[in-house]
């Protein structure tokens, strides 16, 4: 909580009754909107985006000022016992970038 430029997302998942695969989607959305200006359009312009196994980044700039912002991310799968198989599947589209 120290550093107010960083979040954290911690998910738990209890299968009750289950057996089958679960899927998790991480990825970074840039397509940021606002309704009361730009008229519907997108507020960014993307200068770059990448993803590689379990991190990814999409780096952005404002229209109007050519303000830069780049998010980034990283993730990690832990399990309590055992091991577990983990096929990624990346994700690659105007501002989106995930596995």
């Amino acid at each position: 909580m120290a550093d107010d430029e960083l979040a954290a997302i911690r998910y738990s998942v209890t299968p009750i009754n289950f057996s089958g695969n679960v899927k998790f989607t991480p990825y970074l959305d840039g397509k940021v909107k606002n309704h009361d200006s730009n008229y519907d359009e997108f507020f960014w312009d993307e200068d770059s985006h990448k993803v590689d196994l379990q991190k990814g980044y999409v780096c952005t700039r404002t229209k109007k000022t050519n303000f830069t912002v780049s998010t980034a991310m990283r993730f990690s799968f832990f399990l309590k016992r055992g091991t577990f198989g983990y096929t990624p599947e990346y994700l690659f589209k105007r501002f989106l970038c995930g596995e």
